[in-house]
């Protein structure tokens, strides 16, 4: 039986996607999520929890603790790690191991269809150990040694041939570290443990892929509708030479918009608050019916200024690209906020022509008994004043002459008539709080889900990765944009996340505007490649 929830911790956004996308293919439901969701539903989920970028280890492991606790009950529960050995590896392998519980921890970072093996515990690039690649001169995260000994020393190293002793090796528990050259020695890796519910995962999208593989949805899950976005806009953070012919050649596509730094030597973080806001705008004012967004720092950003918390996936078209549709987002004047207000006016409109109904229907019972009850009390007099000309007596003496059977089964009458009337009189709204277990007038009923107030849907919470909320985008922009730009406007309230116990705060916020976006996290490759993006994105689904 397929694990039926998958959730993937990533330290930055293209591996988020990379650990996602092999489960997509395999026929399970999937989201990219920028902030850690309140609850989790069937699919993978992957979150790109930022630790990349953190401040230092600790930071990184203190997010990455809290994230594998919150979701320590997954089916499957996965920690990337770069297949180059970028990023605090050691330190978020242990916190994710401790944050979630698990008896064992199974490191693979082997990615062969890219060149990247494991040999001996020895991490290797297209043959060359990575501390000797051009990886250990990278400028955020050099890679210091290529040997995962001792990058973990606490680790046991096994090799394809040693995989008959993972079973046993991990009923005792510790970290292990998996040699492997080809993706059927990952294969093998998932398929020696027999209960991979007990596991903590932690490897490169080659180890994603074989999971996936092992694990397959049947019948698969629809994929999310992916309309045609004839109109995309592309939005790219960087100001060097690629990126610019990159840009040339996109604007020799008719109908492209596309926002990039024109100001050298500014800040990079105004830079991209004002590129932020320029495309926010964009989307807003209706001119641009889908997003191509490159870089990961860009597209979280983006997203996240138009209140997204992810994307829903529609399928990995290239390797590290990832198309599908906005995931949680709700923008003032987009068609999902329009629908919202409207289906709240219609509601009240409804219960508004409920109240009068119940006003009228409650007048004419009103009028209705009380003519009865003058009828019946007029009866009962004529029957008195016959039987009162009958007998010829004092009417003392005629009250105790009549029938006490008479007497109670009159006075009983008398008193259900009393009670009819009382009721009848009772204002509707009267009725509805006492139904409602003495709610006043105009306050939710809890059981009622058209019962909830309109208005804003989600509040701040403190969030399980610790990484800080966005900010609203702000300043003038530096950037080229579509004819009729005006200046920036004020940016709807961010989702809320989670606290490490699981509570939501963004249970009320709709599921998604279903925006196209595709989102390419790694740099560029030839010259047309944001051309033929944003082609791919302009096709729709196919």
């Amino acid at each position: 039986m397929p694990p039926s929830t998958v959730v993937v911790l990533a330290d930055d956004l293209t591996s988020a996607a990379d650990g996602a996308a092999p489960f997509r293919r395999a026929g399970h439901r999937a989201l990219v999520l920028f902030e850690p969701p309140a609850r989790l539903g069937d699919g993978v989920t992957a979150v790109d929890l930022g630790t990349r970028l953190a401040a230092g280890p600790d930071e990184a492991a203190a997010r990455m603790r809290r994230a594998a606790g919150a979701y320590a009950g997954a089916d499957l529960l996965i920690k990337t790690v770069d297949s180059t050995l970028r990023g605090h590896v050691a330190a978020e392998l242990r916190a994710a191991l401790a944050g979630s519980g698990r008896r064992a921890a199974i490191l693979a970072p082997a990615f062969p269809t890219e060149g990247r093996t494991t040999v001996a515990g020895v991490q290797y690039v297209d043959g060359v150990r990575v501390d000797e690649s051009a990886f250990a001169r990278d400028p955020a995260h050099p890679v210091r040694t290529a040997d995962l000994a001792r990058l973990l020393p606490e680790a046991v190293l096994l090799e394809p041939g040693a995989l008959a002793e993972l079973p046993r090796l991990v009923a005792k528990g510790g970290v292990f570290v998996c040699s492997a050259r080809t993706e059927a020695d990952l294969d093998a890796v998932v398929a020696a443990v027999p209960r991979p519910e007990e596991v903590l995962w932690v490897g490169s999208p080659g180890l994603a892929d074989a999971l996936a593989r092992h694990h397959p949805r049947t019948p698969a899950a629809p994929r999310p509708e992916l309309p045609p976005a004839p109109r995309p806009l592309a939005v790219v953070g960087s100001a060097n030479p690629a990126s610019r012919r990159q840009l040339a050649a996109l604007r020799a596509v008719a109908g492209a918009a596309v926002h990039t730094p024109e100001e050298r030597g500014t800040e990079p973080g105004v830079l991209l608050r004002a590129l932020v806001e320029e495309a926010r705008r964009t989307v807003a004012e209706g001119r641009a019916d889908g997003l191509v967004l490159t870089g990961g720092e860009t597209a979280a950003a983006v997203l996240g200024a138009l209140g997204a918390t992810g994307v829903e996936l529609y399928d990995e078209p290239e390797p590290g690209i990832a198309r599908g549709t906005l995931y949680g987002g709700r923008l003032p004047g987009t068609v999902d906020e329009r629908a919202d207000r409207q289906a709240r006016e219609d509601r009240a409109d409804r219960e508004d022509r409920a109240d009068q109904a119940d006003r009228e229907d409650w007048a004419d019972r009103v009028d209705r008994d009380g003519r009865a009850d003058r009828e019946d009390r007029e009866d009962r007099e004529d029957r008195a004043d016959g039987e009162d000309r009958e007998v010829r007596v004092d009417p003392a003496r005629r009250e105790d002459r009549a029938d006490p059977a008479d007497r109670v089964d009159w006075e009983d009458r008398e008193d259900r008539a009393d009670g009819e009337d009382r009721q009848a009189r009772e204002d509707p709204a009267d009725r509805k709080v006492r139904r409602a277990g003495g709610r006043s007038a105009g306050e939710p009923d809890g059981g009622d889900p058209d019962a909830t107030e309109a208005g804003p849907r989600s509040t701040a919470t403190p969030d399980p990765s610790g990484r800080p909320g966005n900010t609203s985008p702000s300043g003038s922009s530096g950037f080229s944009s579509p004819p009729g730009s005006s200046g920036p406007s004020a940016r709807p309230g961010s989702s809320g996340v989670p606290d490490s116990s699981g509570a939501s705060s963004t249970s009320g916020l709709p599921s998604t505007s279903r925006l196209p976006v595709l989102v390419k996290a790694g740099g560029f490759g030839d010259d047309g490649t944001l051309v033929r993006l944003s082609a791919l994105l302009a096709g729709g689904a196919r």
